[in-house]
């Protein structure tokens, strides 16, 4: 199966004026629970040149980023979407 892959260039202001590039690829899909059942996710690997950070991204089928790893080099930085809302394209954060 070939795999998915994007490329492109962006500003990173922690780098300055100048544009780098991302390459993203995707990895596979996996079924994630963050707390309100399971969600079939895709799952993508995205490098930032110039940038020493892997990110590793879980995202439901609307394209809503439920999951994000990145691996800083100096320590794993993990995020979590608590709740995903009925609506499409409508997002609410659950107060823990």
């Amino acid at each position: 199966m070939e795999r998915a892959a994007g490329r492109y260039s962006t500003i990173k202001p922690e780098l300055g004026a100048t544009l780098v590039n991302v390459s993203s690829r995707w990895t596979g899909v996996e079924e994630i629970d963050l707390g309100s059942g399971p969600v079939q996710t895709s799952t993508w690997e995205t490098i930032i040149v110039g940038m020493p950070l892997k990110v590793s991204e879980w995202v439901n089928s609307n394209g809503d980023v439920l999951k994000m790893h990145i691996d800083s080099g100096s320590g794993l930085i993990e995020g979590e979407r608590l709740c995903v809302a009925a609506r499409p394209g409508r997002a609410k954060l659950r107060p823990r």
